[in-house]
C-alpha cells in the first residue's frame, strides 16, 4: 500500500487546472452526465498536482444511439475527416456502456456512450473515467505514446490510475477492485504457480505498441484480452512503487524522446532484461497472493 498512500490525500495543485468543453446529447440522463461531470473534476483536481495540459479537453457523453452525435463533435473538434466514424463504434447494443479517448496533434476528446444510469453501478465501469482520463495525462508527458509505450504500459497504466482515483482514497475499496483485476480469467496466463521468467516472458508479449507505423487499427488488438489490462495494471504498480508518480511520468516523457528500451533502462540503470526480471518477480509475488483473496462485489 506504499505507492497507494504516496498519492493519497490529494496533493496540492501545481498546474493550473484543465479546461473542459462538454458536449450532452439532449437524450442522456441527467444522473449519468452529472455522474461523468463529478468524476472528471475528480480527476483533474487529482492530476493537477503532477502534469501540464495543453489545449481544452472536450468531453462528449451520448447514449448507446448517439453514434452520429458523437461521431460529430469528436470530428468537428479534433479537425478530423473520419468519414467511417459511425460504423466503427458498437450500435448492437451489447455493451451497456462503452468510453474512448482520441487525440489529435495537440487536442484530444474523450467520449462516452450509455443509456441506463444503473450501468453507473457496474463494476467495470468504475474507474473507467479516470482511466480513460489517464491516457490524456501519458498525451500531456508525450503526444507520441501511443507509438512508444507497450500495450501493457499504456492500458495498464490506465487501469492502475483508473482504480487508485476510483477509490477516493478508500484503501479497501482500491483492494476490492484490485483483487477483481487480477483474478481476471482472460488470456493465457491462469494458473497460481507460475515462474518469475513466465510474467517475464508476458511483458515481452505485450511490448508491442497501440499504433504501430505502415499499420492500421488498434495495435494492441491480438493481445487486449491477454492481460494488458489486468496484468498490466501489476506491473504498473510497481513502477508507480518504485519510482513514484512523478518517476512514472518522467519515465513516460523519457520514452517520447528516447524510446521506450532506452527510457526503461534509463529509469532502471540496468538493461531492460534486468528491469523486466524486476517487474515480473513483483508480478508473480502479487499474483500468488491477489488470486487467493476473496473476490469483492
Amino acid at each position: 500500500m506504499e505507492g497507494y498512500e504516496r498519492a493519497f490525500p490529494l496533493k496540492p495543485a501545481q498546474f493550473p487546472e484543465l479546461e473542459t468543453i462538454w458536449r450532452i446529447s439532449d437524450a442522456v440522463d441527467p444522473l449519468i452526465s452529472d455522474e461523468i461531470q463529478r468524476q472528471y473534476k475528480e480527476s483533474i483536481k487529482f492530476w493537477g498536482a503532477y502534469t501540464k495540459h495543453g489545449n481544452a479537453l472536450q468531453v462528449i457523453v451520448g447514449n448507446l444511439d448517439d453514434v452520429e452525435f458523437v461521431c460529430r463533435w469528436r470530428n468537428s473538434y479534433l479537425g478530423m475527416q473520419h468519414q467511417g466514424c459511425t460504423s466503427d463504434f458498437r450500435q448492437d447494443k451489447s455493451r451497456v456502456w462503452d468510453a474512448h479517448t482520441t487525440q489529435v496533434a495537440d487536442k484530444a476528446t474523450d467520449f462516452y456512450f450509455m443509456t441506463d444510469p444503473k450501468a453507473l453501478e457496474d463494476p467495470s465501469f468504475w474507474p473507467r473515467v479516470p482511466h480513460e482520463f489517464f491516457h490524456n495525462v501519458q498525451f500531456a508527458q508525450s503526444p507520441r505514446y501511443k507509438s512508444v509505450l507497450p500495450c501493457w504500459a499504456e492500458e495498464g497504466g490506465a487501469e492502475f490510475f483508473g482504480i487508485m482515483i476510483a477509490s477516493q482514497g478508500a484503501p479497501e475499496k482500491f483492494l476490492s477492485m484490485r483483487v477483481n483485476l487480477i483474478k481476471d480469467r482472460n488470456g493465457k496466463i491462469k494458473q497460481s504457480q507460475l515462474a518469475q521468467s513466465d510474467w517475464k516472458s508476458w511483458l515481452y508479449s505485450a511490448d508491442m505498441t497501440s499504433i504501430a507505423e505502415g499499420k492500421s487499427g488498434w495495435g494492441c488488438e491480438s493481445v487486449s484480452m491477454e492481460g494488458i489490462y489486468s496484468y498490466g495494471f501489476m506491473a504498473t504498480e510497481y513502477l508507480n512503487l518504485k519510482f513514484g508518480t512523478p518517476g512514472l511520468l518522467a519515465l513516460y516523457r523519457d520514452a517520447g524522446v528516447l524510446g521506450w528500451d532506452m527510457a526503461i533502462e534509463k529509469a532502471f540503470n540496468k538493461s531492460k532484461s534486468d528491469a523486466y526480471d524486476e517487474i515480473a518477480l513483483f508480478m508473480k509475488k502479487e499474483y500468488e497472493i491477489g488470486i487467493n483473496q476473496k473476490v469483492f462485489s
